[in-house]
């Protein structure tokens, strides 16, 4: 899976590739933390580019670079996205409001708007939509299923097995988007927003599960990176016009 190097070198490569997420995670809460949203997208470049730096060609294979089983699979991979997308939408809703900060949702609109009023331009014309949907189905899809659902997965699965696999790496794709929801800075001070946080971490756990779930039905990994696109497309049409 593994290029020689690496495994000639490195005992055990599942280890690594754990260090590897936490390395990629800690500057992606710093810059979530100070609001450089911008500066994210560096981290799911490193994420699209480590399958062709740490995998030889057989490793990519194995992680998923194959064509879909079938390509109505591919579809149905991008609308069960799309429809976790709006479950989460409703049980924030059910649970905080559609105007609490607690509300997972809300918190995203908060941060879109920070960096001016966009979501009234798109609202008078929603054409401006696909300007900020298109990034997020791109870059975060690509990234985060290369290396999540794809190195991470089957690392730990050559080591252990793959359900440790599967939750292993739910657990991490939850944890990680701590860095979206559930940490503020406050008055000066680092706050944690309990108990939303628990929600939104195994919301996104389970999400992972969802992408997991289409990436097995599809025969490919790009399953999972149409679903995690349907997922952030839906989502953003949500907070766009649905709060």
């Amino acid at each position: 899976m593994f290029r020689k190097i690496l495994t000639s070198t490195i005992t055990p490569t599942w280890l690594l590739v754990v260090v590897v997420a936490c390395i990629l995670a800690l500057p992606r809460l710093y810059w979530m933390l100070q609001g450089n949203y911008n500066a994210i997208i560096w981290i799911f470049l490193v994420m699209m580019a480590l399958p062709f730096l740490l995998l030889s060609k057989s490793g990519r294979t194995q992680i998923g670079f194959t064509k879909p089983s079938s390509w109505i699979r591919m579809v149905i991979a991008f609308c069960i996205g799309s429809i976790g997308a709006v479950l989460v939408y409703a049980l924030g809703v059910a649970l905080y409001g559609t105007t609490s900060p607690l509300n997972w949702y809300v918190a995203v609109k908060a941060t879109i708007r920070q960096r001016g009023d966009m979501i009234a331009a798109v609202r008078a014309n929603p054409a401006l939509f696909l300007v900020f949907a298109l990034p997020a189905m791109i870059f975060s899809p690509f990234g985060e299923e290369l290396f999540f659902r794809g190195i991470f997965h089957e690392a730990l699965a050559e080591r252990f097995n793959k359900r440790v696999a599967l939750f292993a790496d739910a657990a991490a794709f939850g944890l990680t988007h701590i860095a979206h929801y559930g940490l503020v800075v406050q008055g000066g001070a680092l706050t944690i927003l309990f108990p939303s946080v628990i929600w939104w971490v195994l919301l996104m756990a389970a999400t992972s599960l969802l992408f997991s779930f289409a990436r097995a039905q599809a025969g490919t990994l790009w399953a999972a990176v149409l679903c995690h696109a349907g997922f952030n497309a839906t989502m953003m049409w949500c907070i766009f016009f649905a709060l």
